[in-house]
């Protein structure tokens, strides 16, 4: 049986692919939201950096780092 992890990156990989960067940037959050892992933020900054909200991005961004 795979790992919710497991299953995570999976569909974070199969969103990229397709193209789908407003699925992308909503399952990213609610992933952060359940697990904090700073990886949902990175990848929901890339989703919103192809959105065309690079300061959302940005923001991800900063926030990965403030937390380090």
């Amino acid at each position: 049986r795979l790992q919710e992890s497991e299953m995570g990156e999976g569909m974070v990989i199969s969103l990229i692919r397709d193209g789908y960067w407003n699925w992308l940037e909503s399952f990213c959050l609610d992933s952060y939201k359940k697990t904090s892992d700073p990886v949902y933020m990175f990848w929901r900054a890339f989703a919103q950096y192809n959105l065309g909200n690079a300061s959302g991005a940005i923001n991800d961004l900063l926030s990965i780092q403030q937390k380090k």
